[in-house]
């Protein structure tokens, strides 16, 4: 493996490149360039295009390892394995918890294990898989637990005296056992056919390409990322988050005025964020965020939860009212039934006069609102669960609103409504779960997930502000960049080395 360069444009990296792959006699395509992040591939590729060093020479393979894996192959993670997906990683959690005498305490320890097991699987997805069980046995040794423990140590062995050692212990174990999407290119790194690496290496380590460049040895080149060079800087002082809100989004608008175009907004922090972006919103700018947020706090998120918070026997009027709202119902009926509740300040249980008023259909035949909520309190397994709350939704009018909206999509793909390997896993856990239970679930899953809305497009045919990850603003071609949040409270006085 060569080592690290440091280079100031593009066109002297692919110099680079196009030189290692001389001394190596790799062909470019026998040779792959792995990036750091999947927004660099556009511009990695216009660039080599550019290029007096490539001329019209075959440009090589320009990657990042997700994109090279998905290439090779398809990858579906089974029913032990994990798969950083937070709704199929719990149920897992809570066999794994199970099978270590600790299912008791399964709601309290499940969150936890997941964290852990996620954490420790992205260090364990880097590690050749032959070698993956001697790096658990090493962390096993630092740590100071004994290699022969077993699932019943959990109770006995004094390693496992509290909870978090033993979630720990079960992490591990889970994340050493597991196949991972990446393990293919191990293999790829190993065969004939790729000829010639190429590392770009950006502000945060991508262990998983540095050890392929480490098995790959001189057939291997890591580069740093075009550092590029930067204009003039200017540092603005807020008195407050709504006068760094204003500023921020000040600032954008004169960048674009002066027709630097796009402009970069690092989000660092995302209520900060959040309130510059609906400021350009107001001013007409067309904004594309590349981060997201999370699942849970969209529009299509709280017409799935209002189902499941109105089918509890804790409900209260708002949390009820809330979900009619949300259904294909006469509204009309709603606000009486509204009216009602609020003029006799009863408990649902009481309120009879209406229930007959506001009723679904169902094969022609009429579904009080009473039945319908009733039967959703009675405990299941999960698979079962998704079945039935699908059935309900579809039954109220809200399964339709799900399909028809973005983010109700992503939903659907997050609970694996429509996804047949992974119900496969979920049938096979057959341990049951109350209302309140699945609702927990249900928000974990949605937690985990991000939204990314469609990006919007111009008036030029591309977005003119960008929000993204800090990290990723490297060797990207933005005209300006506005970066708020800028203190010693939210800026990262270093990279995220996970």
């Amino acid at each position: 493996m060569s080592g690290i360069g440091k280079l100031n444009s593009w066109g002297s990296l692919w110099a680079q490149v196009s030189s290692h792959m001389q001394a190596t006699g790799a062909h470019a395509a026998q040779t792959v360039v792995l990036l750091p992040f999947f927004q660099l591939q556009s511009v990695a590729r216009k660039s080599w295009q550019e290029s007096a060093r490539a001329g019209s020479s075959f440009p090589p393979r320009i990657e990042t390892t997700t994109s090279w894996q998905r290439r090779i192959s398809h990858f579906t993670p089974d029913a032990f394995d994990l798969s950083f997906d937070a709704g199929l990683d719990a149920v897992r959690a809570r066999g794994y918890l199970a099978r270590a005498g600790l299912k008791a305490h399964s709601a309290l320890l499940e969150p936890r294990l997941v964290e852990a097991a996620q954490q420790l699987g992205g260090l364990a997805a880097a590690i050749e898989p032959s070698k993956r069980a001697a790096w658990a046995a090493q962390l096993r040794d630092e740590i100071g637990w004994g290699a022969g423990v077993g699932a019943q140590g959990a109770q006995t062995n004094p390693a496992f005296a509290s909870y978090e050692a033993a979630v720990s212990r079960i992490a591990l174990e889970w994340a050493a056992a597991s196949s991972y999407a990446g393990d293919v290119l191990f293999d790829a790194a190993l065969g004939d056919e790729i000829q010639a690496l190429i590392v770009l290496r950006g502000v945060q380590r991508n262990a998983l390409a540095e050890h392929l460049a480490q098995r790959m040895g001189a057939k291997a080149l890591i580069l740093d990322l075009p550092q590029g060079s930067y204009g003039q800087i200017s540092v603005q002082t807020a008195d407050d988050a709504e006068d760094e809100a204003q500023r921020a989004a000040a600032c954008v608008l004169a960048h674009l005025a002066a027709g630097r175009s796009p402009v970069a907004l690092p989000a660092i922090d995302r209520l900060a964020t959040r309130r510059i972006s609906a400021m350009l919103h107001e001013s007409g700018v067309s904004v594309m965020d590349e981060t997201g947020w999370k699942l849970s706090t969209t529009r299509a998120a709280g017409n799935l939860m209002s189902l499941l918070r109105a089918a509890s026997v804790h409900a209260t009027h708002d949390e009820f009212l809330d979900w009619l709202k949300h259904c294909a119902v006469n509204q009309a009926l709603v606000q009486c039934f509204e009216h009602e509740l609020r003029k006799q300040n009863s408990h649902l249980a009481g309120i009879n006069n209406a229930q007959s008023a506001i009723e679904f259909i169902v094969d022609g035949n009429a579904l009080p609102w009473r039945q319908l909520l009733n039967s959703l309190r009675r405990e299941r397994a999960l698979s079962d669960w998704l079945r039935d709350v699908r059935a309900a939704l579809q039954i109220s009018g809200q399964w339709a609103a799900l399909q028809s909206d973005t983010a109700g999509e992503q939903i659907i793909a997050a609970l694996h409504w429509d996804s047949h390997d992974a119900q496969i896993i979920l049938q096979s856990d057959a341990s049951r779960m109350s209302l309140n239970e699945l609702t927990s679930w249900v928000q974990t899953a949605l937690e985990g997930a991000s939204f990314k809305p469609a990006a919007p497009i111009g008036a030029l045919g591309a977005p003119q502000v960008v929000i993204l990850p800090l990290a990723q603003l490297a060797a990207r071609p933005f005209a300006a960049a506005v970066i708020a949040g800028c203190d010693e409270l939210r800026l990262p006085a270093a990279p995220d080395l996970q």
